[in-house]
């Protein structure tokens, strides 16, 4: 913050990761779910450690947004529902979407250019 110019506050920060990255994402989700506003969790499964009421208590009114994608020939996008419908359960946005790739930079290039376009700073829907 001293050296660059970024956001003090959540709503101006996210986190976003890839493969094991994203699943990194779901420990610091987890850990310190009042830190970013938006996560992104890209060809990942991002398996929370902790009960997500926890993180709504933590959120209290608070928004957060959520991103979960993967390529085509990962699987079904159906792998992230369990992940997606706990987090909807206590009143976060999510949203989920699967491109044509593999797990690769091609599919994390195009998760993140979704998530950053779509996504990042905007009001929850």
């Amino acid at each position: 913050e001293a050296h660059y110019n970024v956001s003090d506050q959540r709503e101006g920060r996210a986190y976003g990761g890839f493969s094991y990255g994203g699943m990194t994402g779901g420990i610091v989700l987890s850990q310190y779910p009042t830190t970013f506003g938006y996560y992104g969790f890209f060809s990942a499964q991002p398996e929370l450690r902790v009960d997500v009421d926890a993180v709504a208590a933590a959120l209290g009114d608070e928004p957060l947004t959520v991103f979960l994608g993967n390529g085509s020939f990962e699987g079904p996008l159906a792998v992230e529902d369990p992940v997606a419908e706990s987090l909807r359960g206590v009143g976060v946005a999510v949203s989920t979407t699967q491109v044509p790739g593999a797990h690769d930079g091609m599919t994390a290039g195009q998760l993140f250019t979704i998530f950053a376009r779509d996504h990042l700073w905007r009001a929850p829907a």
